[in-house]
């Protein structure tokens, strides 16, 4: 993330936005983000894995929303999320949206290469590329190639269980 910011010799700005989920911020590039929901009713299937909380209806499209915590690996906790979520552009072909719940409305920063840090001594699960030092804040940078990948060969299975019934 660093190496975007920066501009020859000078500093460049960047818009992100932290979003809370679990014990932990997540900071995205304010272009990643499409949208912030407020969700509504959830549409559930027994065969999701758990870190697929359901679907949601977003502009008359049904698109996933998950838990990050869970895809991470980490223990997750119903509680923790409120009736927020950050809807995602996706970047692999078969998933234009989905959305990452979160606990509270996530809050919009400006950092620059000065202000951002790796810390390099705390371990990474999955869906995480690094952790860093943002403006006096923790956050976590999410691997977001490998949600994609989770969320398209979890849609692949569901459609195929489906169609299997049908």
């Amino acid at each position: 993330m660093t190496r975007q910011l920066m501009d020859g010799n000078k500093t460049v700005d960047l818009i992100t936005m932290l979003l809370p989920v679990g014990g932990k911020n997540l900071l995205l590039p304010n272009v990643s983000v499409a949208e912030i929901i407020q969700l509504g009713d959830l549409a559930t299937a027994d065969d999701m894995p758990t870190w697929l909380v359901g679907t949601c209806c977003w502009r008359g499209t049904r698109i996933p929303v998950l838990a990050f915590d869970a895809i991470n690996e980490e223990q997750a906790l119903e509680s923790e999320y409120g009736f927020h979520a950050a809807v995602i552009n996706g970047a692999l072909e078969g998933l234009p949206f989905y959305a990452i719940a979160t606990k509270s409305p996530p809050r919009m920063i400006r950092i620059n290469d000065r202000e951002i840090v790796e810390n390099a001594d705390t371990e990474v699960g999955p869906a995480e590329l690094m952790t860093v030092d943002a403006c006096g804040e923790t956050a976590t940078i999410p691997n977001l190639e490998y949600i994609e990948e989770q969320l398209l060969q979890t849609i692949g299975a569901l459609d195929a269980s489906v169609s299997q019934a049908s």
